[in-house]
């Protein structure tokens, strides 16, 4: 969608050859979308675990900076980070209190064991679930710095977006905005995220639409046909 999602789609035909002649692949399908087309996405508020564990703690070539101090390396050998790093964050929290529950469990498990069942235990399995409770705290101090950062203005901020994207409540964002700036509420790149999504849609909703197509590929001209 766009013109340069169609050369990039002709650059891939003219080298591994046409749609016909691939076949069927690991994907039915796929969607490329130019990035002037759909700005406002960039601009919106995070709501994965990664994402605002990027925004708020910090996250760079995979190296958490934590809330405590220090630096750690999230790898897909942390099995807690490879279920919840593309969850949203709502259901983050839960997931890693039924972990600790899991940890609790064995913990009062190991306390009732004979010595062979100790050895055993220390033997094969003291080593992982040691990593699993280092990774729970971790993640569990995680979420709560992203919550005092965020607050109860988490909620109202997502609802303003939304408005800002629906056209609506215009007066409402415009004051959210001027709150921001007022009381400092919120990092400085987010209120200059938000006054961007804000400028953003209220050109768009006064504007016609108007695609760069290209009218000599199929899906566009579906498209062009329904103007």
């Amino acid at each position: 969608m766009g013109l340069k999602s169609f050369s990039v789609l002709q650059m891939y035909f003219n080298e591994n050859g046409s749609e016909e002649a691939l076949g069927a692949g690991l994907l039915d399908c796929a969607v490329l979308v130019d990035r002037d087309l759909d700005l406002a996405s960039v601009l919106l508020t995070p709501a994965t675990y990664t994402a605002l564990l990027d925004e708020v703690v910090g996250l760079s070539c995979g190296v958490l900076e934590l809330p405590e101090g220090g630096s750690r390396y999230l790898s897909y050998d942390d099995q807690v980070y490879s279920q919840i790093k593309n969850r949203h964050f709502s259901d983050v929290f839960s997931f890693l209190s039924s972990k600790a529950k899991q940890l609790n469990a064995e913990r009062e498990r190991c306390q009732k064991m004979e010595m062979k069942e100790m050895r055993e235990f220390v033997t094969n399995q003291l080593k992982g679930v040691t990593a699993l409770k280092r990774s729970v705290a971790t993640h569990i101090g995680c979420c709560e710095a992203i919550i005092t950062a965020l607050g109860s203005r988490f909620e109202g901020l997502l609802t303003v977006e939304q408005s800002m994207l629906k056209g609506i409540n215009r007066r409402e964002s415009t004051a959210y905005i001027k709150e921001c700036l007022a009381t400092g509420s919120g990092s400085r790149a987010a209120t200059l995220r938000l006054m961007c999504l804000h400028s953003l849609t209220q050109v768009i909703s006064f504007l016609p639409i108007s695609f760069p197509f290209t009218s000599d590929f199929p899906c566009n001209q579906q498209i062009l046909s329904r103007r």
